[in-house]
């Protein structure tokens, strides 16, 4: 009977071993959701301090307070590698800007908490898109309605997290614009100065388009206005390019503008908006 018994004991030792081995990766993998973790994120904002260093700002968290007022370690190191990959850009760029010192490289791979949120923010955004795009056919396979253009001038926030609003500027958990903006393509025999006339500049090499030739690259700030409020300039702008050798020139109107950089940080909608516009621009 002993015998018996101890190996029936044996048996379901070795059948719970299976069975929590079995639901071990689901257990392990159901952590914060997406949402909470950019929630989180945002929740260390009051503890983040903007520091003027004489000609440009930089910015740094407070980790202990942080920490005490209940916000998780992991989102707390988010936190400060982020501000130090931006603060490294803010100062190369007014290293360039100012002391005309050629722009050093600063590789995102150097910071991988925050390479890694940026990778998951794509996937998130590639499958709300393909979610979106599924709907949509949906819609018009049931409805048998006509086509229709894909982002509008509403902005409809997919979104609804108890208790939780998104930003005007927008942010991880709902891009703004969460797609890309259309071109406006415009005939004139004088496009560069037709730019010019319309407030444009060309666009910072330095800020906004450091991997490529900016000279036919420019830039008009602006605000941006959708169902969840206005995001004021020069926090956005408008998007001029002109064709080499042809006669037009074309506007995109309405995207984070990335010229806000070292001399503008101290009036972003948040601390991490450089990283944030970085993203959009890789995104969209």
């Amino acid at each position: 009977m002993k015998v018996f018994m101890r190996r029936i004991s044996l048996v379901l030792i070795v059948v719970g071993a299976v069975a929590i081995a079995a639901i071990l990766p689901s257990i392990i993998e159901s952590g914060p959701s997406w949402e909470e973790r950019v929630i989180e994120l945002e929740r260390t904002y009051p503890f983040i301090s903007v520091h003027d260093e004489g000609g440009y700002y930089s910015q740094s968290i407070d980790k202990d307070a942080a920490e005490r007022a209940g916000i998780s370690k992991r989102t707390v190191l988010l936190a400060y590698e982020i501000l130090d990959y931006q603060n490294r850009l803010v100062f190369e760029e007014y290293r360039s800007e100012t002391l005309g010192i050629p722009m050093a490289e600063v590789e995102l791979r150097e910071f991988p908490k925050a390479e890694e949120f940026l990778e998951e923010a794509t996937k998130k955004a590639d499958e709300e898109e393909k979610e979106t795009e599924e709907r949509r056919i949906d819609g018009l396979s049931r409805l048998q309605i006509g086509p229709f253009r894909i982002g509008g001038a509403s902005e409809v926030n997919a979104h609804s997290i108890l208790g939780y609003t998104a930003p005007p500027c927008g942010n991880f958990i709902h891009p703004i614009p969460n797609r890309k903006p259309p071109y406006d393509i415009i005939p004139h025999d004088d496009p560069r100065n037709a730019l010019l006339g319309a407030g444009f500049h060309i666009t910072s090499p330095d800020r906004a388009c450091s991997d490529r030739d900016c000279s036919s690259d420019y830039t008009r700030s602006s605000s941006y206005e959708s169902d969840h409020g206005i995001c004021q300039t020069p926090l956005f702008r408008d998007h001029g390019w002109v064709y080499t050798g042809e006669a037009s020139y074309s506007i995109q109107r309405g995207e984070p503008n990335p010229e806000s950089g070292f001399m503008d940080s101290d009036i972003w909608p948040n601390p991490f908006w450089k990283y944030y516009v970085g993203w959009w621009h890789s995104r969209y």
